[in-house]
């Protein structure tokens, strides 16, 4: 099964890209509503997507899947490594190895992602003979991630101000990367030829829209991570990209994903923490690196640059 053949998919996924940096640059930051329907709603669903993604093309055969992990495992010590000055406490040498194995085991800013799927594959890759099993248990742990973030957003008690802001708490591999793998794990062993109408896709999309707009009246504009319905908007989003046919390959959404923090953090340092110009000089100059990125591959190939194989 090749990911090249799914256009529509490919697209999906550099939408998505530029969604997570809307996330982190608020392009509406002026505009409350607006911004809690976006960056703090619709823009949820990346991740979520991307992690279904992760599980509709992961093989759990030894010999494509301790490969693949080599793989994904260096990538993320080598983005650790790459973004280490903005995470790295130099304090005291006890401060320097606690930092390193917090943010190793949680994943620095956006690395959470990539955190969470290691793990997320790990327990796949273990469990593999008993999928079916562990699906509906993963649904239950997402459902108590939701209901975690419930009680952190509430704060109305000494348990709820303890972890209100903790967000590796309730997103994290077991909430949200195990359940949204599985998700896919699952389409992929239906039928290939099974399409979702657009109606239908209406339809779930609505329903996300309303339970943004019904956690922003309880709980105001605080920042959301989880919400309900994203575990079946998140599917049933994929499922009609899927079924989208056209030639596009993708070359740069997994590269926005991975380097646009270097030129969010160059605005946040000069105190600016977003807008719709923060998010648009973000997003063009993130285009640019992963379109350099590519160009510098392609020399690569060619059999210049070799140490370029290490940029992802």
């Amino acid at each position: 099964m090749e990911k090249q053949h799914y256009g529509g998919l490919e697209v999906l996924k550099l939408v998505m890209s530029l969604m997570v940096v809307g996330i982190h640059t608020n392009p509406f930051a002026s505009l409350p509503m607006l911004n809690a329907l976006s960056s703090n709603g619709i823009f949820r669903i990346a991740v979520p997507v991307f992690f279904v993604m992760n599980g509709y093309f992961l093989s759990l055969e030894r010999d494509k899947f301790l490969p693949w992990l080599r793989r994904i495992v260096v990538l993320y010590l080598l983005l650790s490594l790459l973004f280490s000055p903005l995470w790295l406490d130099l304090r005291s040498v006890a401060d320097c190895l606690a930092s390193i194995a917090l943010n190793l085991a949680t994943g620095w800013h956006h690395l959470w992602y990539l955190a969470a799927l290691i793990l997320a594959a790990c327990l796949a890759y273990l469990c593999r003979a008993h999928l079916r099993w562990l699906l509906p248990f993963s649904l239950l742990l997402f459902l108590g991630g939701v209901a975690l973030q419930a009680v952190a957003l509430w704060n109305g008690n000494t348990f709820a101000r303890s972890i209100h802001g903790q967000f590796d708490l309730y997103r994290n591999g077991f909430t949200v990367a195990l359940p949204f793998l599985l998700v896919g794990m699952a389409l992929r062993r239906r039928d290939p030829q099974e399409r979702v109408s657009w109606l239908v896709l209406v339809l779930v999309l609505a329903v996300f829209v309303a339970e943004i707009l019904l956690w922003d009246r309880l709980w105001g504009h605080q920042t959301r991570d989880l919400y309900a319905s994203l575990i079946v908007v998140a599917p049933v989003l994929f499922l009609a990209a899927r079924q989208v046919r056209m030639a596009y390959r993708d070359q740069m959404s997994a590269r926005i994903y991975y380097f646009h923090p270097i030129f969010e953090m160059a605005f946040k340092l000069n105190g600016k923490f977003g807008g719709g110009k923060v998010f648009l000089v973000t997003a063009a100059l993130s285009v640019l690196l992963a379109y350099a990125i590519g160009k510098l591959k392609g020399m690569q190939a060619a059999g210049r640059l070799r140490w370029v194989r290490l940029i992802p």
